[in-house]
């Protein structure tokens, strides 16, 4: 805070917030305030953050998955993972648009990817794009029935049985497209929880060397935009792989280690991030200057 001073000096503010200080207020301070002004700039911002959509369907992408972070256990002692370690899970849904989060829920490690996605309710005709830990067929169909697409990378145990469509000439064109199915869960039990038509893509994916398959309830698409769908994905990874970059790990080197303070932090962060965005990237000026402001914000209440 002391070798920010010039900075803190723009914002009116005389002197620096004394660590302590800055973690009481922390355990103390609702995050949901932050949270409110995270919506508030997401507002703001959204339309200028559009991203080439070649390709895909002029529809809400939804980009889902999870990071953890690894923690202390001695010290955040609500944050189990394993006998002796800690850490946090951040649930994620990353609007495609912009590749801010829309939604975030903070649990500890131990929570599975599918549990934290069975709270999440996604806006009809939307597009929800995910890995292979999501393959849960009751889920699947709570979206199927509220008109949400899905497309999701399938496990290797599942059974179907298989049906083969034929490829329209864009997709015979596209060397990654290997087969297009209309398939049907074969097995009783998961029959039950999904009885519907499935539709799986098969595509080579040149940087892993290995096909993968995807699974998905929409039979009008090419399936070219379905395997496209996928590749872009790789959106949040890259948005996870920001956010734990040493200089931006602000919730391991707090002053306290309270369940609140942590909300804090990661909320914090992210109002950061949506205050920096710049042709898709993130600056770390831009970053600490988002943080400055919500610094102010804190002092001043």
């Amino acid at each position: 805070m002391r070798s920010a001073t010039g900075d803190l000096n723009h914002l009116g503010l005389t002197k620096a917030m004394k660590k302590s200080s800055l973690a009481y207020n922390n355990q103390h301070q609702s995050w949901e305030v932050f949270r409110d002004m995270y919506f508030a700039l997401y507002d703001q911002f959204s339309p200028q953050l559009k991203i080439s959509r070649s390709l895909l369907p002029m529809r809400k992408i939804y980009l889902l998955d999870s990071t953890v972070i690894n923690l202390c256990l001695e010290l955040y002692d609500w944050a189990h993972f394993r006998k002796k370690k800690g850490a946090i899970k951040l649930h994620t849904v990353l609007d495609f648009d912009g590749c801010l989060p829309v939604f975030v829920d903070m649990t500890d490690g131990k929570v599975s990817d599918i549990t934290a996605a069975h709270d999440i309710e996604f806006p009809t005709a939307s597009i929800v794009v995910a890995d292979r830990g999501y393959v849960d067929f009751d889920w699947m169909s709570t979206l199927d029935e509220r008109g949400v697409f899905f497309v999701i990378r399938g496990k290797e145990n599942l059974k179907f049985e298989l049906s083969e469509r034929e490829l329209r000439p864009s997709d015979q064109a596209n060397e990654t497209i290997e087969v297009d199915w209309n398939v049907s869960l074969s097995l009783p039990k998961s029959r039950k929880k999904y009885d519907k038509q499935l539709r799986m893509v098969q595509v080579w994916d040149e940087e892993t060397q290995q096909y993968l398959e995807l699974l998905t309830n929409n039979f009008s698409w090419t399936a070219s935009t379905i395997a496209e769908l996928y590749k872009r994905r790789w959106s949040i990874e890259s948005f996870f792989k920001d956010i734990k970059k040493p200089e931006n790990q602000v919730v391991r080197r707090n002053q306290s280690q309270c369940r609140n303070d942590t909300d804090l932090d990661s909320t914090y962060h992210y109002i950061a991030l949506e205050s920096a965005p710049e042709g898709g990237k993130t600056h770390l000026a831009s970053v600490k200057s988002g943080c400055f402001c919500t610094i102010k914000f804190i002092c001043e209440n």
